[in-house]
């Protein structure tokens, strides 16, 4: 498949993640006449919809989105050698037998 397909899929898959469970939550569970619940109904559905849109693009093994991948690791913070010297004190070996 082109990617331009792939990615098309992807998206069409991710609104129905996003829909469905924006109706389900929004009739069973979130009060949306109040903002707070109205912005956790959206902050759900939208991380929902986002799981799925960077798990199906995985799937399907879309070239384009490593380089979200790349950037996230990037962004990601490192652990420094200081860090993991502390981290991982080592051990010292006594000869003391009693």
């Amino acid at each position: 498949m082109v990617p331009f397909t792939k990615i098309g899929m992807a998206s069409a898959l991710m609104g129905v993640a996003l829909y469905l469970p924006m109706k389900f939550l929004d009739f069973s569970v979130f009060d949306t006449s109040r903002v707070i619940p109205l912005l956790l109904l959206t902050g759900t559905a939208a991380l929902a919809g986002s799981a799925v849109y960077l798990a199906l693009t995985w799937a399907f093994n879309v070239e384009e989105i490593e380089l979200f991948y790349k950037l996230v690791r990037k962004l990601r913070p490192r652990a420094s050698q200081q860090d993991i010297a502390v981290a991982a004190p080592e051990t010292q070996h006594s000869n003391y037998t009693p």
